[in-house]
């Protein structure tokens, strides 16, 4: 869940999918959250900040490459102390998104039946103003 795919290139995604195909009893579900691109491209920030608790903050730089569908984030956490702050923490992640079609086609190539997906956790259509893809597929 909440990018559970995407971390590798594309035909690593496929031979992910494929052994779980292999793996899974006929029947069985494959449930895949993750991020729209459709979404993020439309929404796109380069920079977020919060704080997450009580005197930490994160700060989130984003860098989207089109031409791969690559989504570069930068996660640095800092601490909040009075008027300053302290980095106490820092990752880099860096991961292929997808559109619902690229998903569809890419679940369907590797053993899998493509039966339903929608927006969020409340079973919505998905749709480009979606900013997840929660793709349900069945072992054929």
């Amino acid at each position: 869940m909440n990018t559970s795919i995407g971390y590798y290139s594309e035909r690593e995604d496929e031979a992910v999918l494929r052994q779980l195909s292999r793996v899974s009893a006929s029947g069985g579900l494959l449930v895949i959250d993750m991020g729209n691109r459709d979404w993020i491209v439309r929404h796109f920030m380069s920079r977020d900040i919060s704080e997450v608790a009580d005197s930490l903050i994160q700060l989130i730089t984003r860098t989207l490459y089109l031409e791969s569908s690559r989504l570069e984030n930068i996660y640095e956490y800092y601490e909040k102390k009075g008027d300053s702050l302290r980095r106490i923490a820092g990752v880099k992640l860096d991961h292929r998104v997808y559109s619902l079609h690229e998903i569809v086609r890419l679940v369907s190539e590797t053993g899998w039946s493509y039966l339903r997906s929608f927006g969020g956790f409340s079973l919505e259509p998905c749709h480009v103003d979606s900013n997840r893809i929660i793709l349900v597929a069945k072992k054929v």
